[in-house]
């Protein structure tokens, strides 16, 4: 089995180290946004990458929050896209079929009152507790398979707004998956 990884950035400010730079969006109107993510390595996926239901803007600043969280950089927090509508969704492409995912989700905001709720292709939600300070919540994690060659990830506001710093995905391709054990067999000669 063989994991791609993918750390994408929704950013409207150049800071995000590396990986998380080789995929950084500030567009948020319907579009496409990646014809080809970059893995961690920043070689092409063949995953693509697009905005299917708008959000409203994006915005954040250097500071926004003081440390990371989870496995994620501060500065992946500082920035992000909210949405005042209900609902907004990002979709990733080019996937195979049966292929296994986890996904990484955050909203920081630096407001307790504003927290999102995400779900991958309309399946169980979570939701993201905003923290009232500059210190952010650790990511929320989504695993599932791959049903047909997309996923899509939605994000809900709760209350007046709803946020998106960001995601870490994990692709893991089916096919020659599991260990292999010989098995001997030992043929006890009796005596007689």
């Amino acid at each position: 089995m063989t994991d791609t990884v993918v750390y994408c950035n929704l950013d409207i400010g150049a800071n995000a180290p590396t990986p998380w730079s080789y995929n950084e969006f500030t567009s948020t109107s319907v579009q496409q946004l990646s014809s080809d993510l970059k893995d961690e390595s920043n070689a092409g996926t063949g995953f693509t990458l697009d905005i299917t239901a708008a959000f409203t803007n994006a915005t954040g600043a250097t500071g926004a929050a003081t440390s990371g969280a989870g496995s994620w950089p501060e500065e992946i927090f500082d920035y992000y896209f909210y949405m005042g509508a209900t609902t907004a969704t990002l979709q990733v492409g080019g996937l195979t079929n049966g292929d296994t995912y986890v996904i990484e989700l955050a909203g920081h905001r630096g407001n307790s009152g504003r927290n999102t709720t995400y779900d991958i292709d309309g399946g169980t939600s979570q939701t993201y507790t905003a923290s009232s300070g500059s210190t952010p919540n650790a990511p929320l994690s989504f695993s599932g398979t791959v049903s047909g060659t997309t996923l899509d990830i939605n994000a809900s506001r709760v209350s007046v707004f709803g946020y998106i710093n960001g995601f870490k995905m994990t692709i893991t391709s089916g096919g020659g998956g599991g260990i292999s054990i010989p098995v001997i067999m030992h043929h006890r000669r009796q005596m007689q």
